[in-house]
């Protein structure tokens, strides 16, 4: 049976005239603004599609549509993907936490963030400082040496700015504790006698607490530098696993693919048919 072709006719008739016009109907409908987050995206997505209608070579609205969509579909997805890397990117720079350390087995020891923030710094003399003032806090810990608090400025003067900044931050009951500096030299034992006997045991203690704490974890981190340095793509690696299980992208990816699969199958149908109707048609009119 001879399937007679029909006798309506409209639009272009040779092979590059189908072309032209198919394309022309999806680009003109602002297909490609609809999925463009910027006028230079829309430039760079007009070009992606335009490679898949040479790769495909459709005829018609309704193939042109379908290739419009696979591209729609693989943009999406390369879309997806620059925002995953960047996201991945973007956790590799957020600096590694002292709880992260500790979790990866580094131990706990002092105030870890002050050691972990202060990595680049951590040369032999910083270390020696530290271990220096860790002696002084703990000899001044819990008792007033008026012997070493007398000197305290002249034979230990970072020390003295250490503690001096230190027992600056400390509150008690919303008041700000002031320890002065003294800058002359005939009344320099008796104003840092009295800048002492002025500030409240307990807001000396938490102060020397507090550098006690950070000179502990400054010597704690220089003994296991090499094992930090070991744990940080530890750290890092899962780190990542957490934000990829965590995230939905995997399902989207997998939808996506889903997607543009099932529109690939059906757009090979669709040729596969209209080649088949030409054959029909071409044998018709040679009858």
């Amino acid at each position: 049976m001879v399937i007679r072709k029909s006798k309506r006719s409209g639009g272009p008739k040779s092979l590059e005239g189908k072309t032209a016009s198919s394309r022309n109907a999806v680009k003109t409908g602002s297909y490609s603004a609809q999925i463009a987050l910027s006028s230079e995206e829309e430039v760079d997505f007009k070009a992606f599609e335009d490679e898949f209608m040479n790769d495909f070579e459709p005829l018609g609205v309704v193939e042109s549509s379908m290739v419009h969509e696979l591209a729609v579909l693989a943009w999406k997805k390369l879309r997806l993907e620059r925002i995953e890397h960047q996201l991945m990117r973007d956790q590799l720079k957020v600096p590694i936490t002292p709880q992260e350390y500790i979790d990866a087995g580094i131990g706990r020891e002092g105030d870890l963030s002050f050691a972990m923030n202060r990595l680049e710094q951590l040369t032999p003399q910083f270390v020696k400082l530290h271990d220096d003032e860790l002696r002084l806090a703990r000899s001044l810990k819990d008792r007033r040496d008026e012997t070493l608090l007398e000197t305290l400025e002249l034979d230990h003067p970072d020390f003295y700015a250490r503690l001096h900044k230190t027992v600056k931050s400390v509150k008690r009951a919303g008041i700000q504790v002031v320890f002065v500096k003294t800058g002359i030299d005939e009344d320099r034992d008796a104003k840092i006698k009295k800048t002492f006997a002025d500030t409240p045991i307990a807001d000396l203690n938490e102060a020397l607490d507090q550098i006690i704490q950070e000179s502990k974890a400054v010597l704690h981190v220089s003994k296991n530098i090499e094992l930090i340095q070991g744990l940080k793509s530890k750290i890092l690696d899962k780190r990542l696993m957490a934000m990829m299980e965590s995230a939905m992208s995997h399902r989207v990816h997998e939808d996506l693919g889903r997607l543009f699969s099932r529109r690939l199958k059906e757009l090979r149908e669709q040729q596969s048919w209209r080649l088949k109707r030409n054959i029909i048609d071409v044998l018709s009119e040679k009858e």
